[in-house]
């Protein structure tokens, strides 16, 4: 039989084992948690290729008799629009456009078209669809795009 002192000898060597066990994968956690947080811009992947095909669709149809996609990008877009928030864009669009009849679109539209835009200028393309949900936008700063692709004319 054991006697007292061995036998929480034999204990704290096993909780110390069990302690220095745990303690990289308690690191790895926090690094996962922190990344997390990390603050989320157009340069995220906040849409995905389908929502702006589907923007690029609306474009032509309510926005391409006013608009050609050269006012949409390049230095034009970023001199308004980078600092901002994607819900500002979002809200832009729906309240202002089309000139003639603001609102018309749902806000599926809107968000997709909002898609287009970050399209146009640059931004990468992602795995989820961005909300038409304002208050989710305002989350999502527009940061000027680090490559500029050549980008095709619809």
């Amino acid at each position: 039989m054991l006697t007292a002192p061995l036998r929480h000898s034999r204990w704290t060597i096993a909780l110390l084992a069990c302690i220095l066990t745990l303690a990289p994968l308690r690191g790895v956690a926090q690094a996962t948690d922190s990344s997390k947080t990390s603050p989320l811009t157009s340069s995220s992947g906040i849409y995905t290729a389908a929502q702006a095909t589907l923007g690029r669709n609306v474009y032509l149809g309510t926005c391409a008799s006013c608009h050609t996609p050269g006012e949409l990008a390049d230095s034009k877009f970023w001199n308004k629009w980078v600092g901002s928030t994607i819900a500002d864009l979002f809200v832009y669009l729906r309240e202002n456009m089309p000139k003639d009849n603001p609102y018309s679109l749902g806000d599926e539209e809107y968000a997709s078209v909002t898609a287009y835009l970050l399209q146009l200028n640059a931004m990468p393309a992602g795995a989820r669809a961005m909300p038409a949900d304002s208050n989710a936008l305002a989350k999502i700063r527009i940061t000027k795009a680090d490559t500029i692709k050549t980008r095709t004319a619809p």
